[in-house]
């Protein structure tokens, strides 16, 4: 727990370096900051955090070492794109590591665009979202934390009113886990 809050500091006294340097892009380098520090943290972590972890895991290996053609053949509770995103880390290289620093970047990536395109006070919007657990659920529900990834994303398509857009990257959210299904 002492390692959130010294997460939780570093961040605010990041913010309050930057913001005093008068830096013209220092919300920006904030975030880039914040999110690579987030995502190392995600990558790096023992393969004991996170609840669901060890099953993730488990399908990580089965799916990795699967041939492709296997991937589609019965569909699991997991779904075909998870097993593509688990096949594609895999061929990287199959240390539970890569794993963790795939699915961090895919889960935390969204999060960083959205903050940055929407947010009036990225502080804030980072400190929300560590401190609800929106973070540490990135490490217990993996697929969840992709959809909500591909969920962000989704708010530029209902702004734009592209109906087609929104509906491929929902369906595409729901295959990946189908909590997301709700969302309409």
């Amino acid at each position: 727990m002492y390692f959130y809050y010294g997460l939780l500091l570093f961040i605010v006294l990041l913010y309050l370096f930057l913001h005093k340097s008068n830096s013209k892009n220092h919300e920006v380098l904030f975030l880039k900051i914040v999110f690579l520090v987030l995502i190392t943290v995600g990558s790096i972590r023992s393969t004991e955090v996170g609840g669901d972890l060890s099953h993730y895991l488990n399908a990580y290996n089965r799916f990795g070492s699967a041939k492709w053609s296997d991937l589609f053949a019965t569909r699991t509770k997991y779904g075909y794109l998870f097993a593509i995103v688990c096949k594609f880390a895999y061929s990287i290289d199959p240390s539970p590591q890569t794993f963790l620093t795939v699915t961090s970047v895919a889960s935390l990536l969204p999060i960083y665009y959205f903050i940055k395109k929407y947010s009036i006070n990225p502080l804030m919007s980072v400190y929300v979202y560590i401190t609800f657990g929106l973070y540490t659920n990135t490490f217990n529900s993996v697929r969840a934390s992709l959809a909500l990834g591909i969920g962000v994303l989704l708010f530029d398509y209902v702004i734009e009113r592209k109906l087609w857009k929104f509906l491929l990257f929902y369906a595409v959210a729901v295959e990946i886990h189908q909590t997301f299904l709700p969302l309409i």
